[in-house]
């Protein structure tokens, strides 16, 4: 089982907030060091919702086929 909805969530208005403070850093005078740094935390937390992806889409499958067994009987 993986992260709950509200986990995910948060970790996507993480993100976003991340990618923002990324972008503020590449167009001011941020020292490389910074930017790195939340650049990797924007790629820990897209790891993170890489693995919750595939889970979602294959729980959706399962109750496709579910639904089409009973909708065949």
């Amino acid at each position: 089982m993986g992260p709950s909805p509200d986990t995910v969530a948060g970790l996507r208005e993480r993100r976003a907030a991340l990618a923002e403070q990324l972008v503020q850093k590449l167009r001011g005078d941020a020292p490389l060091a910074e930017a790195q740094e939340v650049h990797g935390r924007l790629q820990l937390i897209d790891g993170v919702l890489a693995t919750v992806q595939p889970q979602r889409r294959a729980a959706w499958r399962g109750q496709a086929i579910a639904l089409a067994v009973v909708g065949a009987v």
